[in-house]
């Protein structure tokens, strides 16, 4: 359950809404352009909200039943039968959903679909919101390159220092420098990065302008594992 939790946690904005009938029609509840975001956290907590994009003033309330959804309260996550429920403790219209309501979930890359267990042929997709100015968890895993200095790599760092300092801007614009700094006896240098597998980091410690010119003699690169700030 850990690593679906890991998935789910966070704040997706809706993609659509669909409802498909016996005939194999598509209709859209809320409308093709609707709007929404549900929210995990990761103490257990969801809300969600779903709204037609564009909305007049209804004096019968009764009538945004049609035009807005929105509840909140408790989730959990039942790996075994791949449905995430959710324990509703408070919503828009009392008594408009049940009590424990029923999702089976899908991941595609950023993307998030679940389909109510209820007997019908619904689909809610999400994508997974980015700030791109807050850095996110981390999916990937960690790894530490260590860059050994050769004879006269001193000298050689001043010359491809901007190269590899480019480098470096590279993988931070793309969210996968961790950290990066020279060892403070002169030594080499540190990087951990975020990659997929052992065989990614590889390919980025090699591409290096410090080991393509020569700079780093020796590199090692392991698996990297922060315990601490959490």
């Amino acid at each position: 359950m850990e690593n679906i939790k890991k998935h789910i946690v966070g704040t997706w904005r809706l993609v659509h809404s669909i409802s498909i009938d016996s005939n194999g029609h598509t209709e859209y509840p809320y409308g093709q352009d609707a709007i929404g975001y549900i929210y995990y956290g990761d103490t257990g907590i969801m809300a969600v909200q779903i709204s037609r994009k564009a909305r007049k003033d209804e004096e019968d309330l009764s009538a945004l039943k049609h035009g807005y959804l929105a509840y909140f309260g408790r989730y959990e996550i039942d790996t075994a039968e791949q449905v995430v429920r959710h324990f509703v403790e408070g919503e828009l219209f009392p008594g408009g959903h049940s009590e424990v309501l029923l999702r089976r979930y899908r991941f595609d890359g950023d993307l998030m679909s679940l389909k109510p267990v209820d007997g019908t042929n619904r689909e809610i997709l999400w994508q997974r919101v980015r700030d791109e100015n807050v850095v996110q968890p981390r999916t990937r895993s960690a790894f530490a390159i260590f860059g050994f200095d050769g004879t006269n790599g001193a000298a050689k760092r001043e010359v491809h220092r901007p190269a590899h300092l480019k480098n470096l801007a590279m993988l931070n614009a793309q969210k996968r420098l961790i950290f990066a700094g020279a060892l403070a006896d002169g030594t080499g240098s540190l990087i951990i990065i975020g990659a997929d597998s052992l065989g990614e980091a590889e390919t980025v410690a090699k591409e290096d302008p410090y080991t393509v010119n020569g700079i780093f003699s020796r590199i090692e690169v392991r698996p990297f594992k922060s315990v601490f700030p959490e």
